[in-house]
């Protein structure tokens, strides 16, 4: 991977991974807009409104190729 913030990495760090596989990539979800609360029946946690995303990007990425790649949306 470059330091350009090029999130397609061909090499895979995992064995038996090859690029573009499924185990060469990381899912993140992004949530932005919303607030976490407790549900009412259980006490346990949700999320309410907002919009949810899910990022996939490359396993070997560092934590600045993150930032650059969600640096580049508008």
């Amino acid at each position: 991977m470059s330091t350009s913030g090029d999130v397609e990495s061909t090499s895979s760090s995992l064995p038996g991974s090859a690029a573009g596989s499924p185990r060469s990539k990381v899912k993140f979800l992004c949530s932005h807009g919303g607030k976490i609360l407790p549900r009412p029946a259980d006490g346990h946690l949700k999320y309410v409104g907002g919009e949810t995303r899910v990022v996939s990007v490359p396993r070997t990425i560092t934590f600045t190729g993150i930032i650059l790649y969600y640096n580049s949306f508008p």
